[in-house]
């Protein structure tokens, strides 16, 4: 089985912690769920984090 790192920029981090705790959670969920299988398909967790976003 293949290993994958994902790699963020500074300023990953201060925008990280300005977000609620529920959608910091949804973040971490999704970020494991790449590592484990980067190459799947994830249209409705990309569609959640755009919805998210635009209404924060």
């Amino acid at each position: 089985m293949s290993e994958w790192q994902i790699t963020q920029k500074p300023a990953y981090l201060a925008d990280f912690i300005e977000l609620n705790r529920d959608l910091q959670q949804a973040v971490i969920i999704a970020l494991k769920e790449l590592e484990q299988d980067p190459i799947t398909p994830r249209g409705s967790v990309y569609q959640r984090f755009i919805r998210d976003k635009v209404t924060r």
